[in-house]
């Protein structure tokens, strides 16, 4: 998936984990990325200004408006793993405090977040 992408799902995860996330610096991009964001991991509602798209549904099922496709997460304490169907692709990582590590099997790449 595109570091956007990531970027939204790393502030999704944060937010199963703490509420008040709004916002996640991508270090492999340089750039903070900007959400609003409402509801909790069972009805979460995210504007991704970045992507210009809305990403909502429940952990189990992500619907993506930006790419007409769903991503589930299977969180596991501070360990989750997914499937992004719009890439075909599965993804790990982990949440230590405000940190998301995220690996795309996608692209075989190690990505890190700090969630705002």
């Amino acid at each position: 998936m595109d570091s956007d992408k990531r970027a939204c799902l790393a502030l999704i995860i944060g937010r199963a984990v703490n509420q008040n996330y709004q916002s996640v610096y991508d270090f492999g991009a340089g750039k903070l990325c900007m959400f609003t964001s409402s509801g909790g991991v069972d009805n979460i509602h995210v504007f991704d200004f970045q992507r210009n798209s809305v990403v909502t549904g429940s952990l189990a099922s992500l619907y993506d408006m930006g790419t007409n496709s769903f991503t589930t997460v299977n969180m596991n304490g501070s360990s989750f793993s997914g499937f992004d169907y719009g890439t075909t692709s599965y993804f790990s990582g982990n949440i230590n405090g405000n940190v998301v590590m995220i690996y795309d099997g996608q692209n075989s790449s190690y990505n890190t977040y700090s969630l705002m």
